[in-house]
């Protein structure tokens, strides 16, 4: 599970990345939701990203949740 550092990040140090690289990395951070400097560092880091499930997708799950209930009360009553 990925926790945040307590202190704020005062160091910069410059990473040179093949164009090709960095275009990964950013598809790879925008997939997990996440600026590219910070995908690099909890990654490097070792932190596990876990995919970051939207509110929209939350409700939507909520709603097939409900579906499913009402449908199985139904087949269970005939």
């Amino acid at each position: 599970m990925r926790t945040r550092p307590e202190a704020r990040f005062t160091l910069v140090k410059p990473v040179r990345f093949a164009p090709e690289e960095w275009e990964k990395i950013r598809a790879r951070a925008a997939e997990a939701r996440l600026p590219p400097s910070t995908y690099v560092r909890e990654t490097a880091l070792g932190y596990r990203l876990s995919g970051r499930i939207s509110s929209r997708a939350i409700y939507e799950l909520g709603r097939i949740g409900n579906n499913l209930n009402q449908l199985t009360r139904v087949a269970n009553a005939t």
